[in-house]
């Protein structure tokens, strides 16, 4: 062991180097080097408390901020990323000495659909356009997904865990929304100015609107939950009404859209009615629409109406595929997405690349004020096409595959919960997810922490609950 004496010396002398290394780094005006003592603090906490580093990606997912100009070229989200990459390494230590993975876990349909997922993106990235883009964009899927779903399954066997991640989840987004609202107060509530104002915690007012409507459903189950004491009857009510008047002031069509289709598939689960009714139902709306698009189209071109301010006009303005250069771009992405499909059914352009080779597939018809080439504008706009223009046939099968699975297990442990607390939970956790796959048609977000954090999270909670059912249906058996 060192003496007193020797510990002084050393801690001295690493001082005195990260003195001399900042200063080095300054004088090539790069600044980075001031974050080494908070890289430090995180592996740190990913080292001996892994729940509390597990907590801070939680809370900060509202508030992180994405950045895009680093040496290292490419983007990443701070504080949340950097954490989230220190729990997969030490995940996979943890694996490579214990060696023994929860059998519950392995066998679940839902973990079976995430590890499909991730091989045929693994394979495809082989395979891929821009292999190093492609994994890149795989690494940073692990990163989400191993500590988000594998990791945080054990912390959900507590309902209380879950509770928590409500909690540490909706109060950093109120901060947010408070910022935004002042911020948009200044410009007089402008539509115009709704789609940046939330700026830097999130890019868009798309993005905004997603997080929003997912948290929504989980704040009015509160609120009207009899068993909610009055302090949080208080909350739920003082946090609902911020989040529906931040809703509004969104502006976005996607995400008012996503949150009607969550209250009929609450319509669904408080009927008892089966997943795969539900899924029926949707498939024959979908396959009417595409049996009737050209009729459909033809109305839709009749419509002319601009988004504005005016909730209904805005509202309508959402089927205006003729003159709105939102709906028209989007159009545009999904046509290349599909066309980039026909070129490579089986195995894609390569996962995270379709911002790189879509512009080619880009027709003058097509095009709009806001197109680009560049690769800088955002990508498919689905997050079901984007894979199938990526990971072709069996890249939308697999995300199928993981959406499917969780909407089912949680309609399944709604209908069969052993208690009022779990069914309770399944609902909440269930209209969350219900929100963002419905959201999924027309953006995608899975690939940045905004949506990815909540998203796996409520993907283990749910895995979580159906092993808490399992456990009660057993006790009651004995």
């Amino acid at each position: 062991m060192l003496n007193t004496k020797w510990k002084i010396l050393l801690v001295s002398l690493f001082s005195l180097l990260f003195v001399v290394l900042n200063l080095v780094f300054i004088s090539r005006d790069n600044y980075l080097f001031f974050a080494f003592p908070l890289v430090l603090i995180a592996l740190l906490i990913v080292l001996f408390a892994q729940e509390y580093a597990y907590w801070a990606v939680i809370f900060f997912a509202p508030l992180s901020i994405n950045v895009n100009q680093l040496d290292t070229g490419f983007g990443i989200a701070l504080p949340t990323e950097p954490l989230l990459l220190a729990l997969l390494l030490f995940f996979l230590v943890k694996l490579f000495r214990e060696g023994k993975p929860d059998a519950f876990v392995l066998r679940h349909p839902i973990t079976l659909s995430v590890i499909f997922y991730l091989s045929w993106m693994f394979v495809t990235s082989l395979t891929s356009e821009h292999p190093l883009v492609s994994f890149k964009y795989l690494l940073a899927r692990l990163w989400f997904i191993v500590p988000l779903y594998f990791m945080a399954f054990p912390l959900f066997k507590k309902t209380k865990n879950i509770f928590r991640f409500f909690w540490l989840s909706i109060i950093p987004l109120v901060l947010v929304i408070i910022y935004t609202t002042i911020i948009h107060a200044k410009y007089n509530f402008s539509e115009e100015v709704g789609r940046w104002v939330m700026s830097p915690f999130y890019n868009d007012h798309t993005a905004y609107g997603m997080i929003l409507a997912l948290f929504l459903p989980v704040l009015l189950g509160l609120l009207f939950w009899p068993k909610s004491s009055m302090r949080i009857k208080f909350l739920s009510f003082a946090f609902s009404v911020l989040i529906f008047i931040a809703f509004y002031l969104s502006y976005s069509r996607a995400a008012w859209l996503s949150f009607v289709l969550a209250i009929f598939v609450f319509v669904f689960l408080k009927l008892q009615i089966k997943f795969r009714y539900l899924f029926l139902f949707s498939f024959m709306v979908l396959a009417f629409v595409i049996l009737n698009l050209q009729f459909i189209s033809d109305r839709l071109e009749k419509n002319s109406t601009q988004s504005s301010e005016d909730f209904v006009e805005h509202i309508q303005s959402s089927s205006n595929i003729m003159t709105d250069a939102s709906n028209l771009e989007r159009i545009n992405r999904w046509n290349c997405a599909i066309r980039l499909f026909n070129e490579r059914k089986f195995l894609g352009w390569g996962p995270g690349t379709y911002q790189f080779v879509y512009g080619p597939m880009q027709r003058s018809d097509e095009r709009t004020i806001i197109s680009t080439n560049s690769g800088d504008a955002g990508t498919a706009h689905s997050e079901y096409l984007g894979p199938l223009a990526e990971s072709g046939i069996f890249g939308l099968l697999a995300i199928l595959a993981v959406f499917l699975s969780l909407m089912s297990t949680g309609f399944k442990v709604y209908r069969t919960a052993q208690t009022e607390t779990l069914k309770f939970l399944a609902l909440l956790s269930t209209l969350a997810l219900s929100t963002y796959l419905s959201h999924g048609f027309l953006n995608n977000f899975l690939d940045t922490d905004k949506a990815s954090i909540p998203f796996w999270t409520f993907a283990a909670i749910i895995l979580a609950l159906d092993w808490q059912n399992q456990q009660a249906k057993e006790k009651e058996i004995l």
